[in-house]
């Protein structure tokens, strides 16, 4: 792992996601636990509210990313938290069009005849564990009305479709792989990668052994030359820079603003349904926990 990369800053960006529902847990059981419940199901509510948080945190993180959508006027605003539009170019002399991606190689066998044997086979395949997970950026600027301003830290490619990686770029990661750290939880290293302020990441983590030379199956989220994005971050010194609390690395959206503001709103309802459910189950269960005490 490269060395500019800092695990405590990686701890500190997730402890700041979720350090608010974090707190609304722990107010809710301490105020639950201080009734006094007894009955050998007294934790069943303390799971449930814990269900309940994870797609209420969702929910209003697609509200607050609709709203900084909604105030911005796509050229951005020196030290606040906005929402840039434009066209992502390179700012070096590339020789293929990927300016970034988050890719991972999941199944490493090579290509097969599609018999019906063999289609089984190839599910089987698919199942396997990762052998590669990692990121790919070369230093880019977003085109906006008013002028270019750079991507300084990974994009999160949030509504972008999988496809395949050329052929260069998996080489390159590949030349360049590491194995993660077996101290370090994945989702920490990929905070690690995702969120570092850098303008340059070429970098992959290994958890397999060597794949052989063709891939079965890979999946990526890809920014190309030329492609209008919306991307969400703080604008400082001219570079729109991840903001630690509100997402992981730079949420990027592809579309016009109404585009945009449909995807984000579209899976709401169900994460506050969700959410609404898990509350109210808590809360009838820890009714009738506390009824028999």
């Amino acid at each position: 792992m490269s060395l500019n990369i800092s695990l405590a800053r990686a701890i500190g960006y997730r402890a700041a996601r979720i350090a608010p529902y974090v707190a609304i847990f722990l107010a809710l059981n301490w105020f639950y636990f201080w009734l006094g419940p007894t009955a050998d199901l007294a934790l069943l509510p303390t799971v449930l509210i814990a269900l309940g948080l994870v797609p209420l945190a969702v929910a209003i993180r697609d509200l607050r990313l609709e709203r900084i959508m909604m105030r911005s006027d796509g050229t951005g605003k020196e030290g606040a938290v906005c929402a840039v539009h434009g066209q992502a170019v390179p700012l070096v002399e590339l020789d293929h069009e990927i300016l970034a991606c988050h890719f991972r190689i999941l199944s490493t066998e090579a290509g097969m005849e599609t018999t019906r044997d063999e289609a089984r086979k190839r599910s089987r395949e698919d199942n396997k564990s990762l052998r590669y997970e990692g990121v790919f950026q070369v230093p880019t600027q977003i085109i906006t009305t008013s002028g270019a301003i750079d991507l300084n830290g990974f994009p999160n490619l949030t509504d972008a479709m999988p496809q395949k990686i050329a052929p260069g770029i998996l080489e390159n990661a590949k030349a360049q792989s590491r194995p993660a750290p077996g101290t370090i939880p994945t989702f920490l290293v990929n905070e690690m990668l995702i969120n570092r302020p850098t303008n340059q990441i070429e970098m992959s983590l290994k958890y397999g052994e060597d794949p052989k030379e063709r891939f079965r199956r890979v999946e990526a989220w890809m920014l190309k030359t030329g492609q209008t994005i919306w991307a969400i971050g703080r604008l400082r010194n001219n570079r729109l820079v991840p903001v630690p609390f509100l997402a992981m690395g730079l949420p990027v959206y592809f579309g016009t603003r109404k585009d945009v503001r449909a995807k984000l709103r579209s899976a709401r309802p169900f994460f506050f349904g969700a959410s609404a459910f898990f509350m109210i189950m808590a809360l009838i269960t820890g009714a009738i926990v506390l009824l028999w005490a």
